[in-house]
């Protein structure tokens, strides 16, 4: 992520509000200028004092000249005190215009003036003393000369053509026009000086604005544009070879940064609007996601309340269905096995009354055996009774055998159906299971839900309390179709018993029958065969014995049946009832 670089307005730090900002251009040009100013007055200083230096010696050398010129011309006049021909001297020059001739005094050797002149037009350098302040010098043989501010004074001594004095002249030049003629060079000097810096300040003004001060200008306002965050600017003088040049290279390099970092700022700015809009896009897809999870909790609420009122409607529909069919077929199997044993109870009956009469008939054949012989057609219809009776016992035996497997297939079909019942009621546990766990889950559903899944927390608890009833109950079931199938186990060993003694019956009546047709197609033999006979008819009255226990086995072994298939009945309709009562409770809850 890109750094956010603030961009700052220039400001004008260390200005006083008001003042007069100085570009670089005018501050060049005004030390240029003052550099000049000072040259220039410098060197008008020195050529003026030069100037009035050289005047002042022109004049000096003039006025001494003149002096001189003067001081021989007095010489005669003076020597002999000739006031107006020394104004002769003096009175030309002095009557000229320009003349500067202030004063002119002639002094005898004495000291007395002799004549005095003072202008009228120039003022007075007061000359009348001065011969007595500076005789010492003249005479040690020099001229005096002195200048003050506005005069140039001369005092010489006048010689005569021999070389002696005869008498001084003390004159006074004014330096006020010498002044004024300085004071017009100095002004003419300080206007050209002027005029030329005036112009060397409009051609430095110019270059430094055209080589300097335009490209300044024109990089101070390339940076002061990229200070406002502007790169959008050409750098100009980039191709110069001077310090403009290397300036200008390096606000390109501050363009570059620029560009660079307002490259880097878009970026930052795109970045955050986009994590701006991918905050916005995910917090519109939670938003989205949490409604679709709400829609979808109340829809998945909707479709469990749904689905366990349809469950609830499938599992009543379908144990009703089930228990139905189971009780309709333990009902139908009751009453076959009902039939059947009371069949049982009869045939056990009969047995055991044909049993009785055959022991009778055995016993009263044993007891005349000892008139076989004499009552031989007596026996003869006696074999033939036995041999009726024997065949109806063979006959009985055989129904018997066919009751008797008949009540094993019944006995089978009903431990099948117990089986069946053991089935139903693992599915019936099956079921409670799922409902239990569909309870759990429900329970567990409606703890997320919060207050919002109380009720059905409610309905889940009844429901697992309905689950907990129907396991009990079929726990209940479970122990009485274990008794049913003990019972019915037992019904079938004693049938199998019953089978197996009624085999022997049958097998042990065919051989009667057999020995008894022996005996009727060979009666010639029965008083030989009297004690075989007296045997067998033993054996027939143990035998007919047993068949009279086994019948009376059969008896009770049927009327424990028909006990069996009472509460075999009995628990068809309480399960029926315990069901009704379970789907009553469902299909209510479902509601």
């Amino acid at each position: 992520m890109s750094a956010e670089i603030p961009m700052n307005e220039p400001t004008e730090t260390g200005k006083k509000k008001g003042a007069v900002q100085l570009t670089v251009s005018r501050k060049i040009l005004l030390v240029v200028f003052a550099t000049t100013l000072m040259g220039l007055a410098l060197l008008v200083f020195l050529g003026l004092q030069n100037q009035r230096q050289d005047m002042e010696e022109l004049a000096t050398a003039n006025n001494q000249t003149i002096t001189a010129l003067m001081a021989e011309q007095l010489s005669g006049a003076l020597k002999w005190k000739k006031s107006d021909k020394i104004a002769e001297v003096y009175h030309e020059m002095a009557s000229k215009p320009d003349s500067v001739l202030a004063d002119i005094v002639t002094f005898d050797n004495d000291g007395n003036i002799v004549t005095e002149y003072h202008s009228e037009t120039v003022p007075s350098a007061g000359l009348t003393g001065l011969l007595g302040e500076q005789k010492g010098a003249l005479d040690a043989g020099g001229i005096y000369t002195g200048k003050t501010d506005s005069h140039h004074i001369i005092l010489t001594p006048v010689t005569d053509a021999k070389g002696e004095t005869v008498g001084y002249a003390a004159v006074g030049w004014s330096l006020n026009r010498l002044n004024d003629q300085i004071s017009a060079n100095l002004m003419q000097q300080l206007l050209l000086t002027g005029a030329a810096l005036l112009g060397i300040m409009l051609l430095t003004g110019f270059l430094l604005s055209r080589f300097i001060g335009k490209p300044l200008s024109q990089l101070t306002e390339a940076m002061t544009a990229l200070a406002n965050g502007d790169s959008d600017i050409t750098i100009v003088g980039l191709e110069r070879k001077d310090d403009v040049g290397d300036m200008s290279r390096a606000v390109q390099v501050f363009k570059a940064n620029a560009e660079k970092v307002k490259a880097l700022e878009i970026e930052r700015q795109k970045d955050e609007q986009q994590k701006a809009a991918e905050a916005e896009a995910r917090r519109q897809e939670e938003a989205a996601r949490a409604e679709e999870e709400k829609r979808r909790d109340q829809e998945a609420a909707e479709k469990a309340a749904a689905e366990r009122v349809s469950f609830a409607q499938s599992i009543a529909q379908k144990l009703e269905s089930t228990v139905n069919a189971v009780a309709q077929q333990i009902s139908g199997s009751a009453t076959v096995m009902e039939e059947k044993a009371k069949g049982m109870v009869t045939s056990a009956a009969d047995t055991d009354r044909h049993s009785t009469s055959i022991a009778a008939a055995a016993e009263q054949a044993a007891g005349n055996v000892s008139g076989v012989a004499a009552a031989a057609e007596e026996l003869s219809t006696s074999l033939q009774e036995i041999a009726r009776q024997v065949d109806v016992s063979a006959k009985l035996s055989r129904e018997t055998m066919d009751v008797a497997e008949s009540t094993d297939q019944v006995v089978g079909k009903l431990a099948v159906s117990a089986g069946e019942i053991g089935n139903v009621i693992e599915l019936i546990n099956n079921i409670a299971s799922q409902t239990n766990l569909l309870a759990l889950n429900a329970t567990i559903e409606a703890a997320r839900a919060g207050e919002a899944g109380k009720g059905f927390a409610v309905v889940a608890s009844e429901v697992k309390g309905l689950a907990s009833q129907t396991t009990n109950a079929t726990e209940e079931i479970t122990r009485q179709i274990d008794d049913m199938q003990n019972a019915t186990t037992e019904a079938v060993d004693a049938v199998k018993r019953i089978e197996e003694r009624i085999v022997q019956i049958n097998e042990t009546v065919q051989a009667m029958a057999a020995a008894l047709e022996e005996q009727s197609t060979a009666t010639q033999e029965i008083t030989q065969n009297v004690q075989q006979a007296s045997s067998s008819t033993g054996e027939v009255s143990r035998s007919v014995l047993e068949v009279s226990n086994m019948a009376s086995v059969s008896g009770e072994s049927a009327t424990q049946l028909l006990g069996s298939v009472g509460e075999l009945t009995q628990f068809s309709d309480k399960l029926r009832e315990e069901v009704d009562s379970v789907l009553k409770d469902i299909r209510s809850m479902a509601s």
